[in-house]
């Protein structure tokens, strides 16, 4: 085989190796963004994805046995009660990604339920450490550290039972209600609050 030869095959083997499928499904739009994130080399085929990701990090800590040895099961529920909620919407996402600016705006956004707003700060911060000091994942800063929390909250006076009796004969909303209360830990308000968002997203 000839220098042309082998430079043609050798071409022609490099474009095989990068080829992509464009999954247009017979729309000209669909096909038109397709061909042009191939071309600019941000096709979802051609994205890798991030390694250091809040998942990974998670499943590393569950499997830790020193870490799940020294804590005690209701401690350990109460992080992986925490820890579903970031899988939730973050899963898959970098955490390297996360900026000291977002944690103090999701902090502040979640003032209506200040204990579960700390507990998001301290969740993120022990993974973060986790992650740093356990894995060796090149990070910075910790994001959530140092960063002020809402603190203890008032507690409030149990209900009494006249009015956990009452909750049975009364209107449905306030039943509902009744449940938020006690079922979330919420303040009355932020159970409200809750209740009232539900309402409108099924109108």
């Amino acid at each position: 085989m000839g220098k042309l030869e082998k430079d043609a095959a050798s071409v022609f083997q490099r474009q095989k190796e990068r080829a992509i499928k464009l999954n247009w499904c017979g729309d000209a739009r669909k096909l038109d963004d397709e061909y042009w994130a191939a071309e600019a080399g941000r096709h979802r085929c051609e994205l890798k994805a991030p390694e250091h990701t809040w998942a990974n990090c998670i499943k590393e800590w569950r499997s830790d046995a020193k870490i799940q040895k020294r804590l005690s099961p209701g401690t350990k529920r109460s992080y992986n009660r925490e820890f579903e909620k970031i899988l939730d919407k973050n899963a898959d996402k970098s955490m390297s990604a996360t900026t000291r600016q977002a944690m103090r705006k999701k902090h502040i956004a979640m003032s209506e339920t200040p204990r579960a707003a700390d507990w998001m700060l301290q969740s993120v911060s022990i993974l973060w450490n986790f992650a740093k000091d356990q894995l060796d994942w090149p990070f910075g800063d910790n994001p959530a550290a140092r960063m002020e929390k809402y603190g203890a909250q008032k507690e409030f006076r149990a209900w009494p039972g006249w009015m956990l009796d009452a909750l049975d004969d009364a209107p449905e909303v306030v039943r509902i209600a009744g449940g938020l209360i006690r079922g979330t830990g919420q303040r009355p308000s932020a159970a409200i609050a809750m209740l009232r968002k539900s309402e409108i997203a099924y109108r």
